[in-house]
């Protein structure tokens, strides 16, 4: 009896911690990067701004499991209970970062930077001819960059005014180069934890090539990671994959050929040797790849 007790005691606190005091949740999209990468777990503080009163039976835990039989999940969508929130501590503010219900998806949570913030009373006016001329110019200029890269639209354009409203964000998250930049960090974080626990950067170092297998320049030439005329050519990141049939890079040779240089088996960067554009010799190490059993 006690221990059916303690059980009950517990699911409760847990509602009552996910309704009131906050929840986890994930960036479900790439519009917040550098800042936040699609993917990211969150802490959602719902006494910051104050918890909000549920508006129907689904939005309960535990009771919403009743919600996944159709005719009590469909009676349930017509019915919509008052808005209203619990007090908070603090007030939105400009450059807040907010997690709210999608008008479009009520169970998809969106994770985005208050801008602006509109008092209450404050009219809010919006100039339908002003809208009409920056939607038509977003599918002007916007719908060009992406027809050029062959980039999706997305459901109701959304990809389209994600670029229009976080360009260099969106074409960072696109070309790679906000994963390559979170992956660079997220190394030299490692490598700080391992040198702060009395490991040298030396021995780091010939700890991460032990468990790789380097790949050798064939001949002399300038490294090419990327031929594109799409986006930057880079240096890739560390925890790179690549197939075994992949070409992990070119050569430019000084007789003026580009000669590929192919992984030959299945791995991850752990070590970048040669940056783009650098120039090395035949037999220089290029990059340290380890070996991984990966499909994907």
């Amino acid at each position: 009896m006690r221990t059916g007790k303690f059980i009950i005691g517990i699911l409760l606190l847990c509602c009552f911690i996910r309704m009131v005091i906050g929840e986890p949740c994930t960036v479900p999209s790439g519009s917040m990067e550098p800042t936040l990468l699609c993917g990211d777990r969150l802490w959602i503080n719902k006494l910051a701004y104050g918890g909000r009163f549920p508006s129907r039976w689904a939005d309960i835990p535990l009771l919403n499991v009743f919600t996944w039989i159709r005719p009590l999940r469909l009676a349930d969508e017509e019915n919509h209970w008052e808005y209203r929130r619990l007090p908070g501590y603090s007030e939105p503010k400009q450059g807040d970062i907010a997690v709210f219900n999608s008008p479009a998806d009520p169970q998809l949570l969106l994770v985005k930077r208050i801008t602006r913030v509109v008092k209450k009373g404050e009219p809010l006016r919006i100039d339908r001819r002003t809208l009409l001329l920056y939607r038509s110019l977003i599918l002007r200029d916007g719908g060009k960059v992406m027809d050029d890269n062959g980039w999706e639209y997305g459901e109701d354009e959304e990809e389209l005014f994600e670029l229009a409203m976080h360009d260099r964000q969106y074409r960072d998250y696109k070309s790679g180069v906000a994963k390559k930049r979170f992956m660079d960090d997220l190394q030299r974080a490692q490598d700080a934890a391992m040198v702060k626990s009395g490991f040298d950067e030396e021995t780091i170092r010939k700890y991460k090539r032990a468990k790789a297998d380097p790949i050798i320049a064939p001949d002399k030439g300038q490294i090419l990671w990327e031929v594109s005329v799409e986006g930057p050519s880079m240096a890739p990141f560390v925890g790179r994959k690549y197939q075994h049939d992949e070409v992990f890079c070119y050569i430019s040779t000084p007789w003026g050929e580009y000669e590929k240089i192919f992984a030959n088996f299945t791995g991850r960067i752990v070590e970048v040797c040669a940056q783009q554009g650098a120039v090395v010799n035949k037999g220089d190490v290029i990059a340290y790849l380890e070996r991984t059993e990966f499909t994907a």
